[in-house]
């Protein structure tokens, strides 16, 4: 097992190479890093070389001044923990105490997370419900449900349907008979295949 020394080093080497990596990949020189995280360029430059391990106020500064997405800034944390636990061994306990809230707060933002799109995709469910309600209320129903029969014209199986219902109901009408007298006023009814007068 190497020497403790040496796995402070490491840690802290591991710490380094990571911020130095976000920062090459945000473009950012260490002047404008030690600027906008108001840390002195000593710092950041030690930081980086693996001979300083920042303080948890230092770490935020250079967080807000880089701006890592979550994934990132967690693995970076994570580093600094072990690193910081190294070199000041008497902090464990509240590091280890810290990451546990930090992993509960995690939990707490990931199921809060998922209760809102839970609540957003019931609400879009309810909105696409009265949408249909509306539409089917609308007046512009009855000429869309016009338009829809005009072409069922074009469709192939329209025509033998017709057909078949234009022969129940002249099945039907010679079944009832003639309509009564005067039920048409004026115009009188044209039967067709006796139209029940037969009967």
């Amino acid at each position: 097992m190497p020497p403790e020394s040496g796995r402070e080093s490491e840690a802290r080497g591991q710490l380094g190479l990571a911020l130095r990596a976000l920062r090459l990949a945000k473009d950012m020189s260490m002047r404008e890093v030690s600027t906008r995280a108001n840390v002195s360029m000593t710092m950041i430059h030690g930081i980086e070389h693996g001979e300083k391990v920042p303080s948890r106020g230092v770490l935020e500064g250079i967080f807000a001044a880089l701006e890592p997405d979550p994934m990132v800034a967690t693995r970076i944390t994570a580093l600094w923990t072990e690193a910081r636990k190294r070199t000041h061994p008497s902090e464990a306990p509240l590091l280890d105490e810290l990451a546990r809230l930090r992993e509960r707060a995690d939990a707490a933002e990931a199921r809060a997370a998922t209760l809102e799109e839970l609540w957003m995709e019931q609400r879009e469910r309810r909105n696409a419900s009265q949408n249909v309600e509306d539409v089917a209320q609308s007046p512009q129903m009855d000429a869309a449900v016009a338009s829809n029969l005009l072409n069922l014209g074009d469709r192939g199986e329209f025509a033998p349907a017709a057909s078949q219902v234009l022969e129940g109901l002249d099945r039907l009408f010679q079944f009832l008979g003639p309509p009564p007298q005067g039920l048409f006023g004026d115009i009188e009814p044209q039967l067709h295949g006796g139209g029940g007068s037969q009967r």
